[in-house]
């Protein structure tokens, strides 16, 4: 029996064709950028864009941190645009159809900065374009 290959299997479970990827893909991200926000926001906590994903996001929340005096919880939420592996729609030349296809590019990520009681200084590095992988260091390592 025929199957889907796995990488188009949520878009069909979500009723999304792929013509209609990028405005899914598009508020998806949106979504996850506005709840970033309203995370940071709940604990009072800022914010930032850094402009340039050469920025040591690291020594921005460290000095976060410093300034706020943070020992516990979150410090901060920065987000900032990075290469990465995603997706996009391509059309196939050769029998024209659409076809979901993976490359380079760039896209948002969110780092969410805490202060654990058992871990210390660590973050949360999620890609906010689909496939939305996800990262978590702790001490410098992932």
């Amino acid at each position: 029996m025929w199957r889907r290959p796995l990488r188009g299997r949520h878009l069909s479970s979500q009723h999304v064709l792929y013509k209609d990827f990028r405005v899914f893909a598009e508020r998806l991200s949106g979504r996850l950028k506005d709840h970033a926000r309203a995370v940071a926001e709940k604990a009072g906590r800022p914010f930032h864009y850094a402009w340039s994903p050469k920025a040591s996001k690291e020594d921005l929340a460290r000095g976060i941190m410093e300034r706020d005096g943070i020992e516990q919880g979150l410090i901060c939420v920065l987000s900032c645009v990075e290469p990465c592996r995603s997706y996009t729609i391509r059309r196939h030349r050769a029998d024209r159809k659409l076809r979901l296809v993976s490359q380079d590019r760039e896209c948002l990520h969110l780092y969410f900065y805490y202060v654990d009681r058992e871990f210390g200084f660590m973050h949360v590095r999620l890609q906010a374009w689909l496939s939305l992988s996800i990262g978590v260091c702790i001490n410098g390592r992932e």
